[in-house]
């Protein structure tokens, strides 16, 4: 009994192991590349990692926070947090005379390796904002196919 619970514990170690991980491009002019062991190199060589299985749903939320930025209405000063899946997004909105202002970092802990990405400076205004995260999700969206030819 001992013998198979082992062998099952080490199976489920492996395979949470295996997850692929998307290396994104910080500056967005390479295209992403897929790797199952993220390495130290690799997040000082400027890439960023998102888990593979994470990237549709992050799209939606910047895709679904551009939106919300782009209405151009005035919110309370705030700080949230939105997790997708093993990622995190901080959000930022400061209030600025008679608008807002926004940062936008995103937060990915893949094993024990952690990296953040600004997305958005903080103290930006919507239209720098929307035009930053619209470069983001243009950059995930053009470089999907790569993770689909990878499965």
């Amino acid at each position: 009994m001992r013998i198979s619970t082992l062998f099952i514990y080490l199976f489920l170690l492996k395979t949470a192991a295996a997850q692929e991980i998307a290396l994104l491009d910080r500056s967005y002019r390479n295209p992403l590349t897929v790797t199952q062991d993220l390495t130290a190199g690799q997040l000082m060589n400027r890439c960023f990692p998102v888990y593979t299985t994470d990237i549709d749903a992050l799209i939606a939320v910047a895709n679904t926070l551009a939106n919300d930025i782009n209405t151009g209405a005035v919110q309370q000063p705030e700080m949230k947090r939105v997790t997708v899946g093993n990622s995190t997004v901080a959000i930022t909105t400061q209030r600025s005379g008679a608008s807002n202002t926004y940062g936008v970092i995103l937060i990915t802990v893949a094993g024990n390796k952690g990296a953040t990405m600004e997305l958005v400076k903080p103290g930006v205004g919507n239209r720098t904002a929307v035009k930053q995260l619209r470069i983001f999700l243009d950059y995930l969206k053009n470089n999907k196919h790569i993770i689909k030819q990878e499965n």
